[in-house]
């Protein structure tokens, strides 16, 4: 009886455990490719908003390498897009895993016939299709798609993914699955130290290192002294592996004080719902002023990250006398290759003095909403706007440009981050309800750079989500999209097989695009990084006289009508 209730206790337990923990179906992963992995770039890598959520395989700086199924499945999803991973393929596989496959070329001839018959049935480029399973499947080893370089890509490379498959919601670490070969420890290459106890905003004092014979790094000096009894540790850090050229981040960091662990992350697994949390993690001051990464070894109040395995009081470290301490920071791969950095630590018993900034305008709280008016301007942050408290700034310069519809309002700093996002309503001057719909509100970055954000009215207000604080005014953008052919001359003779175009829209952004050859739809091909249309003349065309008319229109409705004609 006993021993009966006893396997009903652990069948219960292995019945409530998560189906890809008890599965006797994982997967063995294969190299995607057919030539030698080398990454230039890793899981973990820091990226603007997000993490990276699997590895960039290069692929020589050329595409059209065969892609492989990584293991046997099927595919459930494939999309098309001029933005992010471009051509790409999810496959799913048994054990509840799924393999990601971007910045494709194109597919196997089945799957482009599949995809192209859906592009000319929505009448559209873009699309996304969630195949039934077993429409697309494949053995492992067998080709499913050819590398290139579409979408986001800056460069030919394939971008692969291993996830938990159920509700594709959780990137894992290839390299738990993929053998990659490294030897070689990661460096420290940086050590900042923040004052945490004051309310202003956190500025680290950085602190030299230096590299003896054996490779170990040191502070340069022997002890630090801090003027605060509470404070945080940063690194920035680099990887190589085994001939390889691209420093691909850190896998662990850990942080020791008196040694006892007092902060730990592991960059196995991901959140795609957690992904912006990055700004929390990394010095998000540093990386926009000198692209430099330092990774925070202490949580921001309002960081809900999933990378921290320990983060004992936040991570913060509290000196409750004025002796020296010892820290200790580990840097390692996912080879179990370490190496390490010591020092000493000394509060000096001298609290720092804080003033509040310049223009200081509000008080805001990380844990609540936020807002802030004037007559002309509002702002709404919900609650988890911010990862710390924040003395909010707030200026106001008026523009003489004669398309500025408002002064420019200057919302704190760009260099600052926000994670929800927030509302923006701003009061124009006077504007003729005709104009109205031409009327964006734009953000201009630190080097000059305007864009336009999606922008509706409410009664007197033009209103729209914000996710950056920042310079934002109101525009008109009157001025409809350029659109020419490339490299061929009207009315003569086409050899070849592909028509480009330029498509370019100097604010709101492209919205459609449309290609009509001698008067029926015809697909176009997106390439925004390029700002190009392309459209391919597959079908066999009779002798004569042909035209092509695109028509392009931006997001407040400008719209270009152009007709290239050719003969055959």
């Amino acid at each position: 009886m006993k021993n009966d209730a006893v396997r009903k206790s652990v069948l219960f337990i292995l019945l409530a455990l998560p189906v890809s923990f008890i599965s006797p179906h994982e997967p063995q992963f294969r190299n995607p490719l057919d030539i030698p992995i080398r990454l230039s770039a890793s899981f973990g890598d820091i990226r603007k908003d997000h993490f990276h959520t699997g590895i960039d395989i290069r692929t020589n700086e050329r595409t059209g390498y065969k892609v492989y199924a990584a293991a046997e499945g099927y595919v459930s999803r494939i999309k098309v897009s001029p933005y992010g991973y471009g051509r790409v393929l999810y496959v799913t596989h048994p054990g509840g895993y799924m393999t990601v496959y971007g910045h494709l070329d194109h597919f196997t001839q089945a799957i482009d016939e599949y995809v192209r018959t859906k592009q000319y049935a929505e009448k559209k480029f873009e699309v996304e299709i969630f195949p039934e399973p077993g429409a697309f499947s494949f053995k492992q080893g067998e080709v499913i798609a050819f590398s290139g370089n579409s979408g986001g890509s800056s460069g030919p490379h394939l971008h692969f993914e291993i996830r938990d498959a159920q509700g594709e919601t959780f990137p894992l670490n290839p390299a738990r699955f993929l053998h990659l070969a490294d030897s070689i420890p990661p460096a420290i290459t940086g050590l900042y130290v923040y004052s945490l106890s004051s309310s202003a905003e956190i500025y680290p004092q950085a602190f030299a290192l230096s590299t003896d014979r054996k490779k170990k790094n040191q502070v340069t000096a022997e002890t630090i002294v801090v003027r605060d009894h509470m404070i945080g540790l940063g690194v920035s850090a680099v990887d190589f592996m085994d001939n390889q050229k691209s420093d691909l981040g850190v896998y662990v960091l850990q942080a020791y004080m008196d040694d006892q662990l007092c902060f730990s992350m592991k960059l196995d697994r991901l959140s795609f719902e957690n992904g912006r949390y990055v700004n929390a993690h990394v010095d998000y001051r540093m990386l926009q002023q000198s692209k430099t990464t330092v990774r925070k070894l202490f949580r921001m109040n309002g960081d809900h990250n999933t990378v921290y395995e320990v983060v004992k009081d936040g991570g913060r470290i509290t000196l409750r006398d004025t002796t020296k301490h010892s820290i200790r920071i580990r840097a390692g791969d996912e080879n179990g290759n370490f190496s390490e950095l010591n020092f000493q630590i000394k509060y000096s018993g001298k609290e720092p003095v804080t003033e509040s900034p310049r223009g200081f305008a509000a008080k805001f709280l990380f844990n609540q909403p936020n807002s802030f008016h004037t007559d002309s301007m509002r702002l709404e942050l919900p609650v988890h706007a911010l990862y710390e408290n924040l003395n909010f700034i707030y200026t106001s310069t008026a523009s003489g440009a004669e398309n500025y519809l408002s002064p420019v309002h200057h919302l704190h700093n760009s260099l600052t981050p926000m994670h929800n996002a927030g509302e923006l309503r701003l009061i124009p001057r006077y504007i003729s309800d005709s104009l109205k719909k031409k009327a964006v509100i734009a953000y201009r970055n630190p080097k000059n750079r305007i864009s336009a954000l999606t922008t509706y009215w409410d009664r007197n207000f033009a209103v729209a989500k914000i996710r950056d604080f920042g310079d934002y005014f109101l525009m008109l953008d009157t001025l409809p999209p350029v659109v020419s052919v490339i490299g061929l001359l009207q009315n003569h003779l086409l050899t070849r097989t592909a028509i480009h175009f330029l498509a370019a829209d100097n604010l709101s952004g492209i919205n459609s695009y449309n290609g009509y050859l001698d008067g029926t739809w015809i697909l176009l091909e997106y390439n925004a990084k390029a700002n190009q249309l392309i459209c391919n003349l597959d079908g066999a065309l009779q002798k004569g006289n042909h035209s092509l008319r695109t028509v392009v229109t931006d997001k407040v409705n400008n719209s270009t009508s152009f007709t290239f004609n050719f003969k055959k």
